[in-house]
């Protein structure tokens, strides 16, 4: 695998480190809470990260694996977040890595509305992790409205520079 694929699954690794830090952070609680201006509680905007990642994988790059449960009756408790999360990171973590991160450079295909997109592997990496950025910064606003403070930082990833 090339340095450049190593460091976006990297990123998406980190981001999602993050998020899944996030979460283990805020309570029970305001997980239930639906913030102005959103359509869903807090807890669904998690899900949606995770649900999101298994319904590519599923889609478009279709790795036999479970697709997401986009009909849920009642917001995801705790527990069954993370394991989602940590889930959904080492499904797509474990198909990229795969045979030297060959599926990296790979074309895939998704048919939506009748219409057919094409896509290299890192590409939709790469979406997904802004994916979840975008989604990670919706989380903070609202719990920040909600009073919560306890938010973890991304880091810069540790690379030394070499001399």
């Amino acid at each position: 695998m090339n340095p450049g694929d190593k460091e976006i699954l990297a990123d998406f690794d980190r981001t999602r480190e993050v998020t899944i830090q996030l979460l283990k952070n805020v309570p029970p609680a305001l997980l239930k809470k639906k913030p102005k201006g959103e359509d869903a509680a807090i807890a669904f905007l998690f899900h949606h990260i995770s649900a999101v990642v298994d319904g590519w994988m599923v889609s478009c790059m279709q790795d036999g694996g479970p697709p997401p449960d986009w009909n849920l009756k009642s917001a995801p408790s705790k527990p069954a977040l993370l394991r989602h999360m940590q889930a959904s990171r080492t499904r797509l973590l474990k198909f990229f890595n795969t045979r030297n991160g060959r599926a990296m450079s790979a074309n895939f295909t998704r048919v939506r509305d009748g219409k057919t997109y094409r896509f290299v592997g890192r590409n939709r990496v790469v979406y997904l992790t802004g994916h979840e950025s975008h989604h990670r910064g919706k989380i903070v606003l609202a719990l920040r409205q909600l009073g919560f403070t306890k938010i973890p930082f991304i880091p810069y990833p540790n690379v030394p520079v070499k001399k």
